[in-house]
């Protein structure tokens, strides 16, 4: 993919400072909530994930990306969090292209878990009507190696469950471009147990000053559809068909289907001999993984 033209950002730059690339389901919804509130930083709004630097889906009018740093004050730091650029194997080279002095956070969960959370999203968005998460991954197989033009519209990458959570590889692209100065790992349960903690590290390392005490509101969380099929033929079928008409009301309708087939029990927990054997196939990429990063990760093989 041939690298993007300038954008025209404020205070002259022509791409972001900073980049929150995943992985899906790894907290970056979070982080990205956190940056926002210093002042020295601006995030991506109103769309937080506009995956510009991605060759199949997102934002890819330069205008309407720029439009997400409209707001952004004089000095400011411009971050961009788009899940995306960890597994697609353009972005690190797009965005190497565009600012190769880029500051890039990635967060990493053990990977059995990110994948059964990723699925349980993307049946919360309408985007998998998998009966259950098995069926899913026997789905991803088949469509694992698709060329860009059989790939699904819009969320290819959020359907490899498992596949995304091969970190390695997803990283050497980023580590091969980029100095390891300005790449910094994150482990999930480190933002999760101490948000201010990490916050503050992050803000050092971009040449911050302290992190004001932030918010820690929890935010992205999955909801459990009553009918998959339903949920996807409100977000495919009539929110689309919604989208096109000029009733007032319409964004209510859909507000009003939606909660009705939201289910308020807890989502089952991920069965635990799925796990284990899933841990078992990842557990190579885990201690690729951890060399590369040069973090203990043996809880993870647990």
């Amino acid at each position: 993919m041939a690298p993007l033209s300038p954008l025209h950002l404020p205070g002259g730059k022509t791409a972001p400072d900073l980049f929150i690339i995943g992985g899906a389901r790894c907290g970056s919804t979070s982080l990205h909530y956190y940056l926002d509130q210093h002042p020295g930083v601006h995030m991506c709004q109103p769309d937080k994930e506009p995956s510009y630097y991605c060759d199949v889906y997102g934002v890819k009018d330069p205008e309407e990306y720029a439009a997400n740093f409209a707001g952004a004050a004089p000095g400011q730091l411009l971050g961009d969090a788009s899940t995306p650029y960890l597994t697609c194997p353009a972005s690190a080279g797009l965005i190497h292209a565009a600012n190769p002095g880029a500051r890039i956070i990635v967060i990493l969960r053990q990977p059995a878990d990110r994948a059964y959370s990723l699925y349980l999203k993307m049946c919360s968005l309408g985007h998998e009507t998998a009966p259950d998460f098995e069926t899913a991954l026997e789905l991803e197989k088949g469509i694992v190696n698709d060329p860009p033009e059989w790939r699904r519209e819009g969320y290819h990458y959020n359907h490899l469950y498992f596949h995304s959570g091969l970190y390695a590889e997803q990283l050497r692209r980023f580590h091969e471009l980029f100095p390891k100065e300005q790449i910094f790992h994150v482990i999930f349960d480190d933002l999760t147990v101490s948000p201010q903690k990490l916050c503050a590290e992050i803000c050092a390392w971009l040449g911050l000053p302290a992190m004001p005490a932030i918010n820690p509101e929890p935010r992205n969380r999955a909801v459990r559809p009553r009918s998959l099929k339903f949920q996807h033929w409100l977000r495919h079928s009539l929110n689309p068909a919604l989208k096109k008409t000029r009733l007032p009301w319409r964004g209510q309708i859909l507000e009003k289907l939606l909660a009705w087939n939201t289910d308020p029990s807890p989502a089952p927990k991920l069965d635990a001999g799925l796990r284990r054997r899933l841990t078992e196939r990842y557990a190579e990429d885990i201690q690729a993984t951890a060399a590369l990063i040069r973090r203990d990760l043996g809880r993870w093989l647990r």
